[in-house]
């Protein structure tokens, strides 16, 4: 669903960011 690729791109950004 749209909220899993949402919940998986804010996971994503933050490892890239930590």
């Amino acid at each position: 669903g749209k909220k899993i690729k949402k919940f998986v791109w804010v996971v994503m950004r933050k490892l890239i960011m930590h």
